[in-house]
């Protein structure tokens, strides 16, 4: 931390204009914004402590302060968010241009500013500029894993403030808890032992920690010792289903026991070995060296499945191989039997034809339920459900949101005044704010006025779109909703899959607001990152993806380049052909 207690010579208003002089993107208006949010923050600063708040980077307190406010509650949400972004944005870059050595508001997530929500941290442990150093060598090596290590060592700080004395087990521990996903822990874990190499060589610290985390041999088996709850055990897969029945049973069985010893996934699997069980059964197969090559066949080709399921097949086969192999068993697998390429994938883009036909659909699927439902109070809770059901299909559509974030909605999270969305914990954990227009506030409106009927519970961290019984709704039972309403309509896949997807309707607005700035004459170039930022992509070509080809689009494209080169071109063209 700065230790010098002359404020003179930190002239925090002069590196206010500097940065927001300095900082990409957005205009003027917004940069103003900025400075000006940076400016009371600093007032308050000034009131509070006396100083100005470069003296308060390694606690949370001022911040804390700041948001409970009765100004800061005043304000929008959509204001408020700016008010976070800038404070931290401003912190992180006095921490890169070495102008401080703390910088506590980075572990602060954005939404929790907007809520008022602050956690107590206080950095006594400092590691940021030492992290600084090592994201800056990561990225001149090109290191593709470069952000998830640099969180690696960012989650490291923070515990080691939390739990000073702590053991490298303990880290493990939370390291799991708080990770979803067995292979993003070992990618942390590698990103971990990656920077206390670093750090020993620059700081000549984190031996300890270093020599405990590679003394493991194997990263993979130690995470799967600390996930919890234990795996579902075979006894209990075998009570949901059939057991098997051919002479392959004892073997067949034993393959699953030992997958469930090494804690993989065997659900799947076990559907799969009652398919090959029953195919056995057919032939009176009694050893494995008695399948053939055409029952094997018969196996993987059986209701002509799709490229990726006859990998999945070939997979488990593979590995049933191996099994038996290591027990002087043979399983002949022919090496001409290769994997089947997918073909490229084209998702199904819908007209505005279809989508209004797909509602229109699912409203009806709801009119039905209405008549099966007999009784008052009973229609009127199924109104509620498919109401919810489609606003939430319509959603997909107006907004380009993956299932799950509409289902992921709170009640504060609905902004209709401002016609704003704030998405939280996204892929890969991210969070946005996102507009809507007028149809989609409507919507939202009138769902918000049947849900206060139905629920009387006025909770702001409540999920938005709810069943009757208060619930929130499901993404099965929305998966459900849509294929009820594909099957109404006879609607044929123009992609690659069987069926359109409710995913296909993200992609069906990047193709349709690509068309629409085409049509407009628009920059369409300098238009794709606000397509990338409102979709939640923090880099173009994850948008590139969505952004598929089509013969409308083309004649689009190609008139534009007609008007505009017409006048070069078509000179020349006459020329050569007279």
């Amino acid at each position: 931390m700065l230790t010098s207690t002359v404020d003179d010579q930190f002239p925090t208003p002069a590196w206010i204009q500097e940065y927001v002089q300095t900082a990409r993107g957005g205009d003027h208006d917004f940069k103003q914004s900025v400075a000006r949010h940076l400016q009371r923050f600093e007032a308050h600063a000034w009131a509070q402590q006396g100083r100005t708040f470069l003296y308060c980077l390694d606690r949370t307190d001022l911040l804390r302060e700041y948001v409970q406010l009765p100004a800061f509650a005043r304000m929008a949400p959509a204001t408020r968010v700016t008010a976070g972004f800038s404070l931290r944005g401003f912190t992180a870059w006095l921490l890169r241009e070495g102008r401080t050595e703390h910088d506590v508001y980075h572990y602060v997530p954005l939404a929790q500013i907007v809520h008022g929500q602050i956690p107590a941290i206080c950095l006594r442990v400092n590691l940021q500029v030492a992290i600084l150093e090592f994201e800056r060598q990561l990225r001149q090596r090109g290191e593709r894993r470069c952000a998830a290590w640099v969180q690696a060592a960012h989650h490291f700080n923070l515990f080691q403030n939390r739990r000073p004395n702590a053991e490298p087990r303990e880290w493990l521990e939370e390291l799991v808890r708080t990770t979803p996903r067995l292979f993003r822990a070992r990618q942390l874990w590698v990103g971990l032992e990656q920077f206390l190499e670093f750090w020993l060589e620059r700081d000549g610290q984190g031996q300890d920690w270093l020599q405990d985390l590679q003394s493991y041999r194997s990263r993979t088996a130690v995470l799967r010792a600390l996930v919890g709850p234990e795996p579902p055990s075979l006894e209990e897969l075998r009570k949901q289903s059939v057991p098997f029945h051919s002479g392959l049973a004892d073997w067949l069985v034993a393959f699953l026991e030992h997958r469930t010893q090494r804690r993989m996934w065997t659900a799947g699997l076990f559907y799969e070995l009652r398919r090959l069980d029953r195919i056995a059964s057919q032939h009176q197969v009694q050893t494995p060296e008695q399948l053939t090559c055409a029952m094997l066949l018969d196996y993987l080709s059986e209701n002509d499945p799709a490229p990726a399921t006859w990998n999945g097949r070939l997979a488990k086969l593979r590995g049933l191989q191996r099994f038996l192999a290591r027990r002087g068993r043979k399983l002949t697998l022919p090496g001409r039997w290769l994997g089947r390429t997918p073909p490229a994938f084209r998702p199904h883009l819908f007209t505005l034809a279809e989508i209004g036909d797909l509602l229109a659909t699912l409203r009806s699927l709801g009119e039905d339920d209405f008549r099966v439902e007999g009784r008052a109070q009973g229609r009127r809770r199924c109104s509620f459900r498919w109401c919810g059901i489609e606003t939430i299909v319509f959603l997909l559509y107006a907004c380009g949101l993956r299932l799950r974030e509409p289902l992921r909605l709170r009640l504060c999270d609905v902004d209709l005044n401002n016609r704003l969305l704030f998405l939280n914990e996204t892929k890969f954990y991210k969070q946005r704010w996102v507009p809507f227009g007028l149809r989609a506030a409507e919507r939202l409106a009138h769902y918000r006025e049947l849900r206060s009927q139905h629920v009387k519970a006025d909770d702001p961290q409540q999920a938005f779109f709810l069943t009757a019984s208060g619930r929130p709704i499901s993404g099965q039972a929305v998966e459900i909703a849509f294929r009820q309403a594909l099957g109404r309509l006879g609607l044929t896949c123009r992609g690659t899959r069987q069926r359109p997807r409710l995913h296909d309707l993200r992609h069906t607005l990047a193709v349709h607001k690509l068309y629409q700035w085409y049509s407009e004459g628009a920059d369409v170039q300098n238009k794709l990152p606000l397509l990338s930022t409102y979709l939640g992509h923090d880099r173009l070509h994850h948008t590139e993806v969505y952004l598929h080809l089509t013969d409308d689009l083309l004649r689009q494209a190609g008139g534009n380049f007609r008007v505009a080169f017409e006048q070069v071109v078509g000179p020349t063209l006459d020329d050569a052909s007279s």
